[in-house]
């Protein structure tokens, strides 16, 4: 039984791990989980994406202690802070709660 636990915590932990840097020309995608989920929920889809070549960023937010404004501003700073070039091409991959978040914020600072 401990050896089920031990390894299904390593997997957890491995999931985010990425063998290759992604270069630097790689296309971001941000990935925003659901009400009641984690980043986890999201990070075997994102080791994926690693794969194939994306830079990705798994926001995380508690989903269910603040207004969609306040994840709004949550995250544009995300965003801000890894893709600072506003000309660069934005993935979006979300489920529930988070296609919410991230319409809202489409609607808020979308420039095109």
């Amino acid at each position: 039984m401990r050896s089920v636990f031990f390894l299904t915590i390593v997997a957890i932990l491995m999931t985010g791990c990425s063998s290759s840097p992604t270069p630097p020309e790689a296309e971001t995608v941000v990935m925003v989980h659901g009400l009641g989920r984690t980043p986890m929920s999201m990070a075997l889809l994102g080791e994926r994406l690693e794969r194939a070549g994306f830079r990705v960023v798994n926001f995380g937010y508690p989903s269910r202690t603040e207004t969609v404004e306040g994840l709004v501003n949550r995250l544009r700073q995300a965003i801000q802070e890894c893709c600072p070039e506003d000309k660069e091409r934005i993935h979006f991959v979300t489920h529930s709660m988070g296609g919410i978040i991230v319409r809202a914020y489409l609607a808020q600072y979308s420039t095109g």
